[in-house]
């Protein structure tokens, strides 16, 4: 029996999806290559102590998406490595107030942002009470 034709059936699937991939990565290579930035920065508390494991957040300024989200190390030290773009920075940690801050990285941004202090967040509460009520009627297993 003749499998000839099988051969010229397979061979010219493979032959278009190497035709497909030369042609995607063509095009690939018109679209231009952005640099990312590397931004590295410090959290630190109002003593000046260092926050470790804050959220540091870089949103889209458009629509505040994620762009990226890391946490800091055990020095408060952060960095994050960004598309040139416009951002908002946000830092946050629990027990204090979060910043917002506008970031616009271009391809001249100095990659130090710096020092950012984390003001405690204070909040006092009233007075607590507890009521309880007993049930007029218990049922237990021995009686």
């Amino acid at each position: 029996m003749d499998y000839s034709y099988l051969y010229q059936i397979t061979d010219f699937k493979f032959g278009k999806v190497k035709r497909l991939a030369v042609i995607a990565l063509v095009v690939q290579s018109f679209y231009p290559v952005q640099a990312q930035m590397s931004l590295y920065g410090e959290v630190k508390d109002e003593g000046r102590q260092p926050v470790s494991f804050a959220n540091v957040l870089l949103l889209h300024s458009a629509d505040s998406s994620l762009a990226i989200g890391i946490i800091t190390g055990d020095e408060g030290e952060f960095t994050v490595n960004a598309q040139p773009g416009e951002y908002i920075l946000n830092i946050a940690m629990m027990g204090y107030q979060p910043i917002f801050s506008p970031l616009d990285i271009t391809s001249t941004t100095d990659g130090d942002l710096g020092s950012f202090y984390l003001a405690e967040d204070i909040q006092e509460l009233n007075e607590v009470v507890i009521r309880g009520q007993k049930p007029l009627f218990e049922k237990q297993v021995d009686r």
